[in-house]
């Protein structure tokens, strides 16, 4: 049996936590296999025995401060979304037990569970390290009232199909095509999408080897495609100075075919395509859900992106997520599921141009963009670029977008944040590169952030800066790498084991920087970049990794 112990909001410290803790572990077992939202602890009870001990614990007068923690102790009931006659997949998760063995069984007796039940199972995931995904499909209300008596069931929830959007029109525009040199070696970037055209402008840029998880007449190139186009072509098209180099590498990794899929088998194919090629550590992904994230646990989807980035050493530049809460004249959503993902390099957008009837000046957050923060208050999206703009003519939006190519090579205009993420990828991508060392993804999400900087101009209070542009603009590689000369960059890195600390030396000021009286004049700018501890187990126990 597992219980859920609430514990009283005045006694959320972990002095009183431990004691709570120490209560539900009496019989010697770690029983407590982990958290629901920042105040429930998920604990089994394994005998009767074990009962008759919590109650002595409890009845004991001396314990009163422990009774006092406790708002309520009941018996775990899953999180289970009402069935819903127009959408009857639903993303199953079981209780993860910290118990290997354990865990396999559970998922051995939830299988031939739906087999007599008459449940489908269509897909079966692996998330995490420990977090297996059922994609099942109920067509009653009485289906799902026979699911929830499985035991092991941690929540039943409705799962959307990811859709991939590229509203785009051709222009009459050209600008001359390049062309690698033979000679020279290029970063190279993997772009999760749905695949890259052969077009003249970006087929001598696609690196021979590929990957597909569906075959051609499954495809469709046209999100893709200007996809690419930005990264390989955005500041020749759009006025951008943010490349250091003459070009980088196309990695064609086509994860999403031409109709929707569900988040579990995009899930599947991403970590496929990226542990079948470690060499590529930098991935562009501009695909993502229209689900708004939660503000106290964290998507399964994003723990997913975590775990494969944790996995295969590699950083994953992500979309937040695009909504039309605009032309309904309502709020910006909140970032999208999966756009929650901490280890992921989360991109918002910003307008690069302004015309007649569009709502956002230039430098100003786009009218379609997402904004945080994410779950745990971590700072979501991470950065900004340009994106495209968004206005509203007869109740309905209408987008002004970024350069990039159609599938049949012709110039179009592209909005979303699917096509601000490609800017930051390619700096990323330089940047890594061009370090020339083994790849830290740490390293290079702290230089970017580092040096990222808030548009002049922009009059907005520094929470509401922070919510709805992160860090701000990424700077060119070429600008983190190449001080001016008055200024030096320093990167520490070092491990602080839990229960220790680091002694901090005098910093050795210039002498032409400090004045007669021993004061020292100048300006420093100091971010601290730390890899949080993630336990899809224990959601609230996340850290912001990022502080200025």
């Amino acid at each position: 049996m597992l219980i859920a112990t609430t514990v009283h909001e005045d006694a959320l410290a972990k002095s009183h936590r431990g004691r709570i803790t120490n209560m539900l572990d009496i019989d010697g077992y770690d029983n407590v296999i982990g958290m629901d939202g920042d105040d429930r602890i998920l604990s089994l009870v394994l005998s009767e025995t074990t009962l008759d001990s919590m109650e002595r614990v409890i009845g004991k007068r001396e314990n009163t401060i422990l009774v006092s923690s406790i708002s309520e102790m009941e018996v775990y009931q899953p999180y289970i979304e009402p069935f819903d006659q127009k959408n009857n997949s639903y993303r199953v998760r079981l209780i993860d037990y910290n118990d290997f063995d354990r865990n396999n069984l559970v998922r051995l007796e939830f299988e031939q569970f739906c087999r007599a039940k008459g449940i489908e199972v269509n897909a079966k995931v692996r998330f995490t390290a420990d977090m297996m995904i059922f994609r099942v499909s109920l067509d009653s209300a009485e289906m799902l009232n026979e699911l929830q008596e499985f035991e092991g069931l941690y929540s039943a929830e409705i799962t959307h199909p990811i859709y991939s959007v590229a509203d785009s029109s051709a222009e009459d525009y050209a600008i001359k095509g390049k062309r690698p040199d033979d000679f020279e070696e290029y970063p190279v970037i993997g772009v999760l999408d749905s695949g890259i055209e052969d077009i003249p402008y970006l087929a001598n840029w696609k690196t021979s080897g590929k990957f597909s998880s569906y075959p051609k007449e499954y495809q469709g190139h046209r999100h893709g495609t200007a996809v690419a186009g930005i990264i390989e072509y955005g500041d020749e098209l759009n006025g951008f100075n943010t490349s250091s180099l003459q070009g980088v590498k196309l990695f064609d990794a086509t994860v999403y075919p031409n109709y929707p899929i569900y988040p579990e088998e995009l899930i599947e194919n991403i970590r496929e395509a990226v542990e079948r090629n470690p060499e590529i550590k930098v991935w562009n992904m501009s695909l993502g859900t229209n689900v708004e994230a939660e503000l106290d646990r964290f998507s399964e989807f994003g723990m997913a992106l975590d775990n494969i980035q944790d996995e295969n050493n590699v950083l994953i530049v992500k979309s937040v997520g695009n909504c039309d809460r605009f032309a309904q004249g309502l709020p910006k959503s909140r970032i999208s599921q999966s756009a929650d993902s901490i280890r992921s390099l989360v991109v918002g957008s910003i307008a690069q141009a302004k015309d007649l009837n569009n709502l956002a000046d230039i430098n100003m957050p786009s009218p379609f963009t997402r904004i945080g923060p994410g779950p745990a208050s971590i700072v979501k999206p991470d950065l900004v670029f340009y994106g495209g703009n968004a206005s509203v003519i007869n109740g309905k939006g209408r987008y002004t977008g970024v350069k990039s190519f159609t599938p049949s090579g012709d110039v179009g205009g592209a909005a979303g944040t699917s096509f601000s993420t490609p800017g930051v990828s390619r700096i990323a991508g330089e940047l890594s590169f061009l370090l020339s060392e083994n790849f830290d993804p740490l390293l290079i999400r702290a230089l970017l952030i580092h040096y990222a900087k808030y548009p002049d101009g922009i009059r907005m209070k520094m929470a509401d800066k922070i919510s709805q542009m992160g860090f701000g603009i990424p700077v060119s590689a070429n600008e983190i790498l190449y001080n001016s000369p008055d200024e030096i960059t320093l990167v520490l890195r070092d491990t602080l084991e839990k229960g220790s600390f680091i002694e901090m030396f005098d910093f050795p000021y210039p002498p032409s920087l400090i004045d007669e009286h021993g004061n020292f004049t100048g300006q420093i700018i100091l971010t601290v970049v730390n890899k949080s501890l993630v336990d899809e187990n224990s959601q609230e126990n996340i850290a912001n990794p990022i502080l200025m």
